[in-house]
């Protein structure tokens, strides 16, 4: 056996060490490896295709975790790293006789004492510790005490200022807080000249009470003036109810349908407002049947919402959204739509005698009335209709689809065409205009003497070019 050097059990060295191995196969160069388990640096061996490296040489291992080549090893090749690892405490199973450590002894997982363990000095416990048996103390020094079943004592000292005796009486220097319940058999129990708490359960107060929780639903409250505040987490009421100040709600609030709710001042939802089934949300400009109302106005397991606006008295729709995702704008004649958004076919639709208007002071507008559809521009400068250019230009047509007019975008040079019944009758050059057809005039100016191309001699006044 080899000398030792400070390890429990064998020597590294030895033939017996458990071993550790891990092997790569990289994809792509690499040099830097990650031992998963680590190791001890010169305790392990480095192989790269069956062929064993030299250290310092081949690679580096001195850190413990990672071993580094010093040439990269290739996609295809097979790395294997072999750590030598010392003999471990927690594999002694079934060891008989004392066990002496003379350092620190930690256990990782349970520890399990079948006879007496004696600790001669301190004992320390990180987490809780938990007794099946009974537990004799000689003197007992705890910050907290919690005790789940029954407890008897002589005396007991809490600190230096409460003591409760045997005979039940208890004697307190100071304050007296209690977070859950302090119990008062059947007689009273007064705190000083402010409170006092009978056996029947009643308190009386002769200051403030503040309290971060209420109980109970307060139908036995009495006494409540009309002055007073009241706090709670949920607000029910029955009835009508008016608030002179600015209301705020926290989370949500639920208006039912059992009442109205009339708030003179702002109000403040802060989270998610429910309105009964059936109701509408009126909101008052403070003038006597003047409100708008916002109302479901849809049948069952369906929704829709109808905006009204008042005049004089007179409730009008003005907007109406259906469950369908339509929307209906209402003009002069209030439920009458003007304008409907159609959801199904993604279209803005226009009635009748509905304008769309641009601009400012509404110069250009765009409507169709009974029969005719109309683009009429009111404003100082021109109308101006522009192409997209690359050789689109404009063109407009027939009901059947014939060209009337197009407008062609050469890049250098517009083209304009004329067509009657689809056939191209007129047509703009760099020289002048194409004609096909005949060419009907009621007049003529000039001499003709700049004409070309006309045949045998002829005169201009009197004669129709064919």
């Amino acid at each position: 056996m080899a000398e030792k050097t400070g390890y429990i059990g064998r020597n590294p060295g030895d033939s017996s060490v458990t071993i550790a191995r891990q092997t790569y196969t990289p994809t792509s160069n690499t040099t830097e490896f990650s031992f998963t388990s680590g190791y001890t640096v010169g305790l392990c061996d480095v192989y790269l295709n069956g062929v064993k490296l030299v250290d310092a040489r081949d690679y580096d291992a001195n850190t413990g975790s990672t071993v580094g080549l010093t040439s990269a090893a290739t996609s295809g090749d097979i790395v294997e790293i072999i750590a030598y690892k010392a003999f471990n405490l927690g594999n002694v199973t079934d060891a008989s006789g004392n066990f002496t450590v003379g350092s620190t002894l930690s256990v990782g997982s349970t520890a399990t004492l079948s006879g007496v363990t004696t600790c001669e000095g301190d004992l320390y416990v990180g987490g809780d510790l938990y007794v099946l048996d009974d537990i004799v103390y000689d003197e007992v020094t705890g910050r907290n005490l919690n005790i789940t079943g029954i407890a008897s004592a002589a005396v007991i000292h809490a600190g230096a200022g409460a003591t409760v005796l045997s005979s039940g009486n208890a004697e307190f220097v100071g304050i007296v807080t209690s977070n859950t319940c302090f119990k008062v058999g059947n007689g009273a129990f007064g705190a000083g000249i402010g409170a006092t708490i009978t056996g029947d359960g009643n308190a009386v107060f002769a200051g403030v009470v503040t309290a971060t929780t209420f109980k109970g639903d307060g139908s036995a409250l009495t006494g409540v003036a009309a002055t007073d505040y009241v706090v709670s987490n949920t607000l029910k009421v029955l009835g009508i109810s008016t608030f002179s100040g600015e209301v705020q709600v926290g989370t949500a609030v639920t208006i039912g349908v059992a009442g109205v709710t009339t708030f003179s001042n702002g109000v403040h939802l802060d989270g998610t407002t429910v309105f009964g089934k059936g109701n509408a949300v009126l909101l008052e400009n403070g003038f006597e049947n003047e409100n708008a109302q916002i109302i479901n106005d849809g049948a069952t397991e369906k929704a829709t919402i109808v905006f009204k606006t008042s005049s004089g008295g007179t409730v009008s729709e003005r907007l109406r959204i259906k469950d369908t995702g339509d929307v209906d704008l209402s003009g002069s004649a209030a439920g009458v739509s003007s304008v409907t958004w159609d959801a199904s076919a993604d279209s803005l639709i226009f009635k009748d005698k509905s304008y769309a208007k641009f601009g400012d002071s509404s110069d250009l507008s765009i409507y169709h009335d009974s029969s005719s559809s109309y683009i009429k521009d009111s404003g100082t400068g021109g109308l101006f209709i522009q192409g997209s250019g690359g050789g689109a230009g404009i063109t407009l047509e027939d009901p059947d689809g014939n060209n009337f007019v197009v407008c062609i975008d050469e890049g250098t040079g517009g083209t304009v065409e004329l067509y009657k019944s689809g056939n191209k009758k007129l047509e703009t050059t760099t020289d002048g205009i194409t004609v096909t057809g005949k060419v009907t005039a009621t007049n003529y100016a000039g001499d003709g003497s700049a004409l070309t191309g006309v045949g045998g001699e002829f005169d201009i006044t009197s004669c129709l070019f064919i």
